[in-house]
């Protein structure tokens, strides 16, 4: 029954040979990203772990080497990015853990540099942006509403459904509680993974309303629906993000749409300045409070709101020496574990013990160089729909930066943040001065008949 999981790499291998790899992108990539779970496995020695994601992204991988390598443009992104995935087995392989080093890889190959690529070669292709932002939003809403029973009843449906096919994975999707309610943690791996992608999709359906009257008018007819329920997407997305009782992607998904709504202001500088003030009168004295409230010895193991603040405070007195010890290259996963805290809910942390300070420090650099990358682009954009466009991915990766100082980056947010590192290399803007104009040239605009003829 679990070879299931190599149903969807079918598909992508039939979606590659019937059209192109915006097809296996759209169709099939998408899809399993935000509806299929990730913490089903198949195993077959001597493979590693295949779940529904590594059985897309080899095909999809391959399709995208053979087509699409030749429009590749190099930047120094893609070298934080070899540097990063050469870290994750290096450690393993230097401490004789051959076979492991062999697994890392493989995860940071089909896991990471694979999404990476296709939002470098793919999501700025005519019209594609437009596509991925609906196909996004159209898959992540209804998961968010068969999700929400999770919060009332404590049962995961998705759970419920996929037992069926792995028996002997029962745990996986496992309903967290917290305050006498379920949270929300639907097909993702957790409340916090959950919360990550909902995060995501609600900066993006804030930009959806704000650009409204011009994708209604240039988006094409399916753009044309999603666009006059940008309201009700929003408000789905809310009280998804709020039932996930998750207290990181809460503060980021803030950090998030307020950094995107610099690029909808009539005077953004003015607007910087707004959130700038903002952090300082409010975020500084909450952080304080914040270091207050998580003080003092644990109690108890109740996975209340303090217990799990001061779980995380503890993190960082107990791994910080331990990770220096770790030198250049870290520990591997199978690193010591100290005063019974086994999970890492700390991305920076987490990498600097599993593949040392190279490897955090390439993960640092790809986050800078993207941040930079699109300020600039922010700056330079003539239309309102560029600008708002690159501040709402800017908002989304300060956001994620920031929520993964709580969390670590699992699946499906490690897939989806390799996408967004990769889409941001490739932004192309279009050469504007105003969306009201008709006549204007837009790279992304294209209809929907164009779309069909030209990418199936």
């Amino acid at each position: 029954m679990a070879t299931v999981v190599l149903i969807p790499g079918i598909l992508c291998i039939i979606a590659l040979l019937w059209g192109r790899t915006t097809n296996a992108f759209l169709n099939v990539f998408l899809p399993v990203l935000l509806v299929l779970p990730t913490s089903y496995y198949w195993t077959w020695r001597p493979l590693p772990y295949i779940g529904f994601m590594e059985a897309t992204l080899v095909p999809l991988g391959v399709g995208l080497v053979l087509m699409d390598i030749f429009r590749w443009k190099v930047s120094r992104v893609d070298l934080w990015m070899l540097i990063f995935v050469f870290t994750s087995g290096y450690a393993e392989y230097t401490r004789g853990e051959t076979t492991g080093s062999i697994m890392s890889l493989f995860t940071a190959l089909t896991n990471g540099l694979v999404p990476y690529i296709a939002g470098k070669l793919l999501a700025e292709q005519p019209g594609i942006r437009l596509a991925v932002v609906r196909r996004y939003l159209w898959l992540l809403l209804p998961v968010c509403l068969l999700a929400m029973v999770q919060f009332f009843t404590k049962s995961n449906a998705f759970q419920r459904l996929w037992v069926r096919f792995f028996p002997d994975e029962w745990y996986a999707l496992a309903t967290q509680t917290r305050e006498g309610f379920g949270r929300l943690g639907g097909p993702y791996f957790g409340a916090e993974q959950a919360g990550m992608v909902i995060l995501i999709g609600l900066t993006l359906a804030i930009w959806l309303k704000y650009n409204k009257d011009w994708l209604s008018k240039y988006g094409g007819r399916s753009f044309l629906l999603l666009s006059k329920r940008a309201k009700f997407v929003i408000f789905v997305l809310t009280i998804a993000l709020i039932m996930t009782q998750s207290r990181g992607p809460w503060i980021g998904a803030i950090f998030s749409v307020g950094i995107a709504s610099i690029g909808t202001a009539k005077k953004p500088l003015q607007r910087v300045v707004v959130l700038i003030a903002l952090i300082l009168l409010v975020g500084v004295p909450g952080y304080i409070a914040g270091k207050d409230y998580a003080s003092g010895p644990r109690k108890g193991y109740t996975d209340s709101e303090k217990e799990t603040a001061q779980y995380r405070a503890q993190l960082i007195d107990n791994y910080i020496p331990l990770a220096k010890l770790g030198g250049a290259w870290g520990w591997g996963p199978l690193f010591p574990k100290i005063g019974g805290q086994t999970s890492i809910d700390n991305e920076y942390l987490f990498v600097w013990l599993v593949q040392g300070y190279v490897g955090l420090f390439a993960f640092i650099l790809i986050l800078l160089e993207t941040s930079i990358s699109l300020i600039r682009l922010g700056i330079k954009a003539k239309s309102k729909h560029d600008r708002s466009f690159v501040f709402s991915l800017l908002g989304v990766i300060f956001g994620l930066a920031l929520t993964l100082a709580t969390v670590f980056l699992g699946p499906p947010n490690y897939n989806i943040f390799f996408l967004l590192i990769g889409w941001c290399q490739s932004i192309r803007l279009s050469h504007v001065d105003k969306l009201e104009d008709p006549e204007a040239e837009s790279y992304q605009v294209e209809t929907e008949s164009n779309l069909i003829r030209v990418y199936t």
